[in-house]
């Protein structure tokens, strides 16, 4: 992302060829789709084209920039999802994020984290008095004058591990998810621990399993904006294959070798998650690999 300093941020947003991104409700997202294409694409008007919806809208954050113009998120209030806006609809992320390119998808996902964290953090957690956007909304500063705590958004860290033993995949489902769902487990990491800690536990504490922490590998890292993570994966290896659910966070878990793991896909047995998710990376990366 671009890095522009915070005393040059705020004039950009009264440039009338700045790009908006409008939230409504913390979880969905203005997208438009033209008629011929299948897949919804990003609509962010410019702020001389979006007329009545900043009348809607506050909480302006600056999130980076989209075709060479600053953008910005804006939270919309008063002001149903259910609503048609001219061009476009409002969805929810997840559901779209398989379509959306990488751009988008940062953009998208740093709008929802930051609108989020602005909504929840309207008070300061130091003194209780109310707290105002600052530096183009990127920090809150409390506005009592005895405190004055300055407020940074945060991120929450987050493990998803791939778990194999031998030549098969443990894919799992929470109680939450769809019947067909399945995944690889993740958990968040804990006051005190480091990521690699954290991986080991949460397989124990969810599947029953200890994990070769010598096989604890790095794969990648992830934004995930619900509400506000940041995913760190990695891989690994167990010798045990007897699963045990442990803290009642799975419905089910069982190991799949490749084979069967594309049958059940092909035939529409199992879904995997979506191909924006580093899940489903996990996953294909060992569909990927020779047994």
């Amino acid at each position: 992302m671009t890095f522009v300093s915070a005393e040059g941020l705020e004039p950009r947003w009264q440039d009338p060829e700045c790009r908006i991104l409008p939230v409504c409700e913390e979880r969905v997202f203005l997208l438009c789709r033209e008629p011929s294409e299948q897949a919804p694409r990003l609509l962010a008007p410019r702020r001389h084209e979006a007329g009545e919806l900043l009348s809607h809208a506050d909480t302006p954050v600056w999130v980076g920039e989209l075709e060479g113009q600053p953008c910005f998120a804006v939270r919309l209030h008063r002001f149903s999802p259910r609503q048609r806006i001219p061009g476009g609809d409002f969805t929810e992320l997840r559901s779209v994020a398989g379509f959306l390119s990488d751009a988008e998808w940062q953009l998208l996902a740093r709008a929802k984290a930051l609108v989020h964290w602005h909504d929840s953090h309207g008070f300061c957690a130091r003194c209780g008095h109310p707290t105002r956007r600052e530096a183009a909304g990127l920090s809150r500063c409390c506005e009592n004058p005895a405190c004055a705590t300055r407020h940074f958004p945060r991120t929450d860290p987050a493990v998803i591990v791939r778990v194999c033993h031998r030549d098969r995949l443990l894919l799992a489902r929470q109680p939450s998810w769809p019947e067909k769902r399945r995944s690889v487990l993740a958990g968040f990491v804990s006051p005190g621990e480091t990521a690699e800690q954290a991986a080991i536990r949460e397989i124990h504490e969810e599947a029953g399993l200890d994990i070769d922490a010598d096989s604890l590998r790095y794969f990648e890292s992830q934004p995930w904006p619900f509400p506000g993570s940041l995913m760190l994966a990695y891989t690994a290896e167990t010798r045990d294959e007897t699963i045990r659910c442990l803290d009642g966070e799975l419905r089910e878990a069982a190991w799949w070798t490749r084979d069967a793991l594309r049958d059940a896909v092909r035939n529409g047995d199992i879904q995997l998650p979506t191909h924006r998710s580093v899940a489903r990376s996990l996953i294909e990366d060992w569909l990927a690999a020779r047994p």
